[in-house]
C-alpha cells in the first residue's frame, strides 16, 4: 500500500502547472512475477536521472516541493520483497514507474 500511495502521490505532484493529473495504475501476472505500473502524463524523469532518483535525497525536479525520500523508500520496500523497480518514459510524455514482485 505504501508503495502505491507514494507513486500515485508523486504522479499527481509532478503534473505540469495548470494541467490536471492523468494517472493510470495497472497490474498483471507475468510468469512468476506480478508487474504493477503507475503511468502518468506529467513532467517525466529525464533518462539520465532514472536510476539516481531512487537514492535518498535525490530529486529530478528541484522546482517541485519535496525532500527526495519517497522513491528511496519505495525502492527499499520493493527490495525487501525481492522485487525490482524502474522508470520508463510514457509515450507522449510523462513517467511510467514499474514494479516487479515475485508471485
Amino acid at each position: 500500500r505504501a508503495v502505491l500511495q507514494n507513486l500515485v502521490a508523486n504522479s499527481a505532484k509532478f503534473t505540469a502547472p495548470g494541467e490536471k493529473a492523468r494517472i493510470e495504475v495497472s497490474g498483471r501476472a507475468d510468469g512468476d512475477l506480478w508487474r504493477i505500473e503507475v503511468i502518468d502524463h506529467g513532467l517525466g524523469v529525464p533518462e539520465a536521472d532514472r536510476e539516481r532518483v531512487f537514492a535518498p535525497l535525490a530529486r529530478a525536479h528541484e522546482d517541485v516541493e519535496g525532500h527526495g525520500i519517497g522513491l528511496a523508500t519505495v525502492r527499499r520496500i520493493v527490495d525487501a520483497h525481492r522485487g525490482r523497480i524502474g522508470i520508463a518514459e510514457t509515450p507522449g510524455g510523462g513517467a511510467t514507474v514499474w514494479i516487479e514482485l515475485p508471485r
